[in-house]
């Protein structure tokens, strides 16, 4: 099926914009660590699939899909252990410094 550019650009930026909430990133820092991590790209494939998921659920992929390709970004709900202990969590200028990438 063929979708709009401009649903998938809106989709993006919505995701943007939870993924800074998620993890306490202003939205620029968001989009870029995704874009570092081909997550923008993912999002663009699998947008058939991912609309159709709740926002959280969508969050959770492209953290997944970014930490498979170097990023270091930790959710509590994927990863037992920092559950447990919240304070391994970097903060997200800690992030940067170890990803290069320019806050």
């Amino acid at each position: 099926m063929k979708y709009s550019i401009r649903d998938i650009f809106e989709y993006i930026i919505a995701l943007v914009n939870e993924f800074a909430k998620r993890y306490s990133l202003t939205e620029k820092q968001a989009y870029r660590y995704i874009r570092a991590h081909k997550g923008i790209a993912f999002i663009e494939e699998n947008y058939g699939a991912m609309h159709t998921l709740s926002f959280d659920d969508a969050v959770e992929s492209v953290t997944l899909y970014c930490r498979r390709t170097g990023g270091e970004l930790w959710s509590y709900t994927t990863d037992p252990i920092l559950t447990l202990n919240k304070n391994r969590v970097p903060e997200s200028s800690q992030v940067y410094e170890r990803d290069n990438l320019p806050i």
